[in-house]
């Protein structure tokens, strides 16, 4: 972008219009990041739900959690 093109009160950098640009991209890749990551908990919330109470899962688990092979 030329000088003479941008208003005198402007520092260097992005104009206006490419900052909100920018901004809206993020905004985007904020929501879609969030949703992605709630839709992984509600995943294994459901896995967790279905997986059956027996001792030899929930000895499984706790080897995978805590490292006590």
């Amino acid at each position: 972008m030329s000088d003479k093109h941008r208003p005198a009160n402007l520092p260097d950098g992005l104009s206006p219009e490419e900052a909100a640009r920018w901004e809206k991209l993020a905004r985007r890749l904020l929501i879609g990041a969030c949703a992605v990551m709630g839709g992984l908990v509600l995943l294994i919330a459901l896995a967790l739900a279905m997986a059956p109470r027996d001792d030899s899962t929930l000895g499984v688990m706790k080897a995978l959690v805590f490292r006590c092979h």
